[in-house]
């Protein structure tokens, strides 16, 4: 890297994003049985929010360097991740309306699904704050 390329370590709006990312996923949780729409139309502003940071300051952008480093592992995180944050909202707006029932085995997909991010991303904070430049 040379000196006027920017490290995407020094920067807080993956730090960021993704704490908005977090608190989208517990508004929808706290709120789906009581007010669906309003849990959804939560998420969808702070996930729009999250995504804003990447392209108001363009990180996010430049993958070129980063292609060769991309594993299974990576994908197969971001194909759930992307499947997760339609599906499930969807399912919760579905729910709220009266034409999805949550089965024992939904239910448990859905808390899986959940459990597998909360344990990515506290592993992923942890990477960062080892990391971070001083």
């Amino acid at each position: 890297m040379t000196p006027t390329e920017s490290d995407s370590r020094g920067s807080i709006v993956p730090l960021a994003s993704g704490l908005l990312s977090g608190l989208a996923a517990l508004l929808l949780a706290l709120l789906s049985q009581s007010r669906p729409l309003v849990a959804v139309g939560g998420y969808v502003l702070l996930i729009g929010t999250a995504g804003l940071g990447f392209v108001i300051t363009g990180q996010g952008s430049d993958r070129s360097e980063q292609a060769d480093r991309i594993g299974a592992a990576d994908v197969t995180l971001a194909v759930v991740g992307i499947a997760s944050g339609a599906v499930f909202p969807g399912l919760v707006l579905a729910a709220g309306l009266g034409y999805f029932r949550w089965t024992p085995v939904a239910a448990g997909i859905a808390f899986s699904v959940a459990g597998l991010y909360a344990l990515y991303g506290t592993v992923a904070l942890g990477q960062w704050l080892r990391t971070r430049p001083a």
